[in-house]
């Protein structure tokens, strides 16, 4: 979350891209985070973009709209508004796709000739357009390099959150004052941010050394940087916000600004304890001093000792505590809610030896966040966060990297030497697959294959079997 200094390359090679609508019909729209059910669907059109790839097992056979991205003006998806470092994409936006174009011609002057771009929001279930927004973005005379097109998420547009956690998409604009030299670099940009409806949420302008390299929080742009806090000042209006900055440069856990963790001690001989701290006051939010942990931990804790804990992300207001006693090679996860550490369930336990061990710990959720798969120190379990139950786990010698979870339950994952889906629920083994779908709010998967985007409908996992 640190403020990029880079100066951003756009068209550097000057290719540019076409784009072209195969098919535009489609289902009528539907609500929910589940697969929507089959039934008559175009596929893509003899002229236009074929899809090629392997079948998804999350997604259903054919396509129901597509567009080119590649030809002539250039096509791209959005980066994270929350990121300005990525080279990540975003497509989905809600139950709306998104995509960015230049203006073919724009920018033709070369230097102090400023760039125009269009970016489009998608109906996900027709590929009809709702809305679109120019972005006019100027020259860094200083490097010769032009500013922001697809550069992380430094760009004209990006795909974020607004103040209510909505998905929001962040529009940075740039235009050159009435009667400014143009061979001068503008010291501001309009932020403006859009609902997946193409409603205008807020608008703002920024004046800032960097104006178009700022991350965007849930509505709120990262102003500057300071060695203990980080200024954020909310679109539409309003005063600006101080944050706690996160020593280290971890990310937060939860939504928004959320919260950090720190390891404390009374120096009482009990032990040192995790302390979870709001960011937005600095101050404790809860601490795990008092928790009674887990009977399993509870019952391999020397008298008048602390478990070690360590918190880890969930999805929403949600996370993992994860309980260790250091005579014992077990951590057993819980669910607690992040703001005020009540315990939600008691999930499984793993035998993983000393916790300081683990390595490229991840949990990847399903949409709906009621089922987990857990990946902590190699070992991987599939859990309930809701009633902390098991589910299954990979059979020895089947070790396997969770990658994502569909809203059909299948989950992505990489199984050495190959990528495969499973069932979320059972582990069963379903089909390969090329990439992982970004999946829409309302039932729908995008991929991108041979220089074209697709649009299918979301398919509930098999139970058993190739997908």
């Amino acid at each position: 979350m640190t403020k990029d200094k880079r100066t951003l390359l756009v068209f550097a090679s000057g290719t540019a891209l076409a784009l072209g609508l195969t098919t535009g019909c489609g289902p009528a729209e539907k609500t929910g985070s589940g697969p929507v059910p089959a039934t008559a669907q175009p596929s893509a059109s003899a002229t236009g973009p074929v899809y090629a790839g392997l079948p998804d097992p999350g997604l259903q056979g054919q396509p129901v709209w597509a567009r080119a991205i590649s030809g002539n003006p250039r096509t791209v998806c959005p980066g994270p508004a929350e990121d300005t470092k990525t080279t990540a994409t975003r497509c989905v936006l809600g139950d709306a796709v998104v995509l960015t174009e230049e203006v073919p011609g724009s920018g033709a002057g070369g230097e102090g000739e400023p760039q125009r771009f269009i970016t489009r929001l998608l109906d996900a279930a027709t590929g009809k357009q709702r809305a679109e927004y120019e972005s006019v973005m100027s020259v860094v005379p200083s490097s010769g390099l032009r500013t922001g097109f697809n550069e992380g998420s430094s760009s004209p547009s990006a795909v974020g959150r607004w103040k209510d956690g909505s998905p929001a998409l962040l529009i940075r604009s740039q235009p050159v004052p009435a009667g400014a030299p143009t061979d001068q670099d503008p010291s501001s940009a309009v932020y403006t941010m859009y609902s997946p409806a193409g409603e205008k949420l807020g608008s703002s302008e920024v004046k800032n050394e960097h104006p178009l390299a700022l991350p965007v929080v849930d509505g709120f742009v990262q102003l500057k940087e300071e060695p203990e806090k980080l200024t954020y000042r909310p679109i539409g209006g309003g005063a600006d916000i101080p944050v706690t900055k996160i020593p280290g440069g971890d990310k937060p856990i939860g939504p928004g600004f959320g919260y950090y963790t720190e390891k404390k001690d009374d120096y009482d001989g009990k032990g040192r304890f995790l302390a979870v701290i709001d960011r937005l006051t600095g101050k404790d939010a809860w601490t795990t001093r008092e928790m009674t942990p887990p009977s399993p931990i509870a019952a391999h804790l020397r008298p008048g000792k602390r478990a070690d804990t360590e918190l880890l992300p969930l999805s929403g207001n949600r996370a993992i505590l994860l309980w260790h006693a250091h005579t014992s090679d077990a951590v057993v996860m819980t669910t607690v809610d992040l703001a005020t550490g009540r315990r939600v369930a008691e999930g499984p336990s793993i035998e993983l030896g000393l916790m300081l061990q683990r390595l490229d710990d991840r949990t990847v959720v399903s949409p709906d966040g009621k089922t987990a798969v857990s990946q902590l120190g190699g070992k991987v379990v599939a859990w309930e966060t809701e009633t902390g139950r098991e589910l299954w786990r990979p059979k020895a010698g089947k070790d396997l990297r969770p990658m994502a979870q569909s809203p059909g339950g299948v989950l992505y994952a990489e199984q050495s030497p190959d990528t495969k889906g499973f069932n979320a629920l059972t582990g069963t083994p379903l089909s390969p697959y090329d990439d992982i779908p970004e999946f829409t709010g309302n039932g729908y998967g995008t991929l991108m294959n041979d220089g074209a985007l697709f649009v299918f409908r979301t398919a509930p996992a098999p139970a058993e079997g190739k997908s």
